[in-house]
Formats: structure tokens, sequence, C-alpha cells
């Protein structure tokens, strides 16, 4: 899982594969995979969404497969290289301002 997280996170950073990674499913698979008590595969699930939250046209998606609350769960960790990625992926999807308040209300 963390592999396969990381590698899309890897991937997620091409503006052209975020839309087919989109398109494939990836997104609910890596919210559920920020829920998964490691904090190794909380830390490449989270990366891999914000590079994916870039996209505008995917922040709505994201939030709709339920990223935010645990991406704000993730905060609370001591682990800050997981915080980091998760302060990033909410950052790229409170550009939206459906998201911010999704934000402020799990938060």
């Amino acid at each position: 899982q963390e592999q396969a997280a990381g590698a899309i996170r890897n991937l997620a950073t091409d503006d052209n594969i975020k839309v087919k990674l989109s398109g494939e499913g990836a997104l609910l698979p890596l919210s559920n995979l920020l829920r998964v008590p490691d904090e190794a595969i909380q830390e490449q699930a989270a990366g891999a969404l914000r590079n994916l939250a870039v996209n505008p046209k995917l922040r709505d998606q994201i939030a709709d497969e339920g990223a935010i609350t645990p991406l704000v769960d993730l905060l609370k960790l001591q682990n800050l290289k997981v915080v980091k990625h998760a302060v990033g992926a909410l950052a790229n999807l409170s550009m939206n301002v459906r998201n911010k308040a999704r934000i402020v209300q799990d938060g």
C-alpha cells in the first residue's frame, strides 16, 4: 500500500497523468489509505492527494471521495512528514470555496 501510494504520488506530479489517475479511480483508495494506522502509508497517500489537488478540476472530486476529514485528522499526529503532506493537500483543496467550508467544518 505504501509503495502503491508512493508511485501514485510520483505520477501525480505530471499534469497529464493527474486526470487519468482520477479517471481510473485512484481518489477513493487514496482517501481510504489516509485512515490506515500506518504513518508511512498515510504520508504517501497524503502526498499523492496533495499533488493531485494542485489540479483545480480534481479538488471537488477529492473532497467528494471523503479526503478532507482524514486529512484534518492527520494534523494531530506527531510525524511532521505526514503533517506536512496533509497541510499541503488541505491548502490545495482550500483553493476551492466549497472545500474551505468543508475544512472549517471538519477542523
